[in-house]
């Protein structure tokens, strides 16, 4: 009995996997098929042309001006964070930041053991609640930030605060990435 356990149990698992598989296949098919159907439905015009849907990302800026990524000098950059970060539709209406993810690349040179210098990134992530950095990352971007890093803040939460509506309406922002430069 011994003998035949592992081939069986071997051809069990085989059969499993590509049922599974097939399952999967055809899934995603009727998937396509639905998806194809409901595009084309929603996305005809009077002419007959058909427009791309677009997913709809408002605005993010650091501080109250326009900057949405882009070259900084340090500085400015320093201004700018302590502001933290707005955001807005596309009719210029404001609206609140929930949530961030600060990502800031910060570029050193090391010196291997045959005495050349190599640059590398050391790279700090932060989810940040509400629309500033939180305090562990305020207490010491401000005396680290230099020319040649980088920061991004992706996955910008960001809500619509509607009168007389139980749950805003809640969509993730454009991300903003900065170069910082002398």
């Amino acid at each position: 009995m011994g003998k035949y356990t592992g081939p069986v149990i071997g051809g069990v698992l085989l059969l499993m996997f590509g049922v599974n598989m097939w399952a999967q296949q055809k899934g995603a098919k009727n998937a396509a098929r639905n998806t194809t159907k409901n595009t084309t439905k929603n996305t005809e015009t009077t002419a007959g042309k058909t427009n791309k849907k677009v997913a709809y990302m408002p605005t993010v800026t650091l501080g109250n001006g326009d900057f949405s990524g882009g070259v900084l000098k340090v500085p400015m950059f320093d201004s700018l964070l302590k502001k933290g970060l707005h955001a807005r539709d596309a009719s210029g209406q404001q609206l609140r930041v929930i949530s961030f993810n600060f990502n800031y690349f910060e570029r050193n040179y090391y010196e291997d053991s045959a005495g050349d210098l190599h640059m590398m990134y050391d790279i700090s992530k932060e989810f940040c609640q509400g629309d500033t950095i939180s305090s562990n990352i305020s207490g010491i971007i401000y005396d680290r930030a230099k020319w040649g890093d980088t920061v991004y803040f992706d996955q910008v939460l960001v809500t619509k605060d509607l009168p007389g509506q139980s749950k805003p309406d809640t969509f993730l922002g454009k991300t903003i990435k900065c170069a910082l430069v002398k």
